[in-house]
């Protein structure tokens, strides 16, 4: 009885907000300027203007003419003046389609704080895994997300971890490999980002999601994957599988670190002699110092 109240109640709510739909659309359809480019965009056609939306109506506007090219266009690029701005569309869009996210852009004065650094990456990296497992939806950013250089999109999905219960593998080499992927061996997980590790068992909190791993191991089989509480420890659920991504944008092998040292080796070589011959010792100089310090950061 109970199963059928709630099935009824989520008939009911989906009733609810298909004629709650119906109501936002009902104006827009009167207008033929509306018509004209949803039909437009339909065919591809553009760049194309729309003038006159005030910023509350903006967001309704580019909801309906997603809903209505969907088929067509299936992702929508939402780009605005500042990330105050960013958090303001992508709140009014949930209200809409679910399936938004916003990608923030890299803070160029703090990007190497810890802190800040590791927040915007987190976000940054659960946009990318949400547009991996999705058709279409929604993403919203500002210019300064559009201008850092990132890896090749399937570069970042053939560097994830696919984990199972059943599956063979040696504990030592899921450190190594979460190591390579940019997570951190701690005492105990406390945050995004970390791995901690005691006899057959090993945490981890991947930076993608809300709550950390726990993987228990029998020798070099995986036992079990629950969820848990950083806090109480208790576990949340059981999982079979579980999908873990970079805890960084940029994670490289070895082959692609020696292919990056030897091309920074080549055009450091060309730089410096370049210096060298035009008898600017001092750039020449600064060039050798801060070169020589990244290669040895790398190896």
């Amino acid at each position: 009885i109970r199963r059928k109240r709630n099935c009824a109640d989520a008939v009911a709510v989906i009733e609810r907000s298909q004629h709650m739909s119906a109501i936002f659309q009902s104006p827009l359809h009167e207008l033929k300027s509306y018509e004209d480019l949803v039909e437009a965009l339909k065919k591809r056609k553009g760049p194309l203007q729309a003038a006159g939306c005030m910023d509350s109506q903006k967001v309704h506007l580019l909801a309906e003419i997603g809903n209505e090219t969907k088929e067509t266009l299936p992702w929508q690029l939402i780009i605005t003046y500042s990330e105050q701005r960013v958090r303001e569309i992508e709140e009014d869009y949930r209200l809409f389609c679910p399936q938004v996210c916003s990608y923030p852009a890299k803070d160029f004065i703090f990007y190497s704080a810890d802190i800040q650094g590791k927040a915007l990456e987190q976000k940054r990296l659960r946009t990318l895994k949400q547009m991996s497992g999705q058709q279409g939806g929604v993403v919203v950013t500002t210019i300064g997300g559009l201008m850092n250089l990132v890896p090749p999109f399937q570069a970042l999905l053939d560097r994830r971890l696919i984990l199972e219960e059943g599956m063979e593998l040696s504990p030592r080499k899921l450190r190594r490999e979460l190591t390579e992927l940019g997570y951190e061996q701690v005492a105990q997980v406390e945050g995004p980002g970390q791995y901690s590790v005691r006899g057959g068992i090993l945490d981890l909190f991947s930076l993608t999601e809300e709550a950390p791993w726990r993987i228990e191991f029998w020798g070099d089989e995986i036992d079990s994957i629950r969820s848990f509480e950083t806090e109480s420890q208790r576990s949340i659920e059981r999982v079979e599988v579980v999908e873990i991504f970079p805890a960084a944008e940029l994670v490289f092998d070895e082959k692609g670190k020696e292919a990056a040292i030897r091309r920074i080796r080549t055009e450091y070589q060309e730089n410096y002699e370049t210096f060298r011959k035009a008898r600017k010792t001092e750039e020449a100089f600064r060039l050798k110092e801060a070169t020589e310090g990244l290669l040895e950061e790398l190896e």
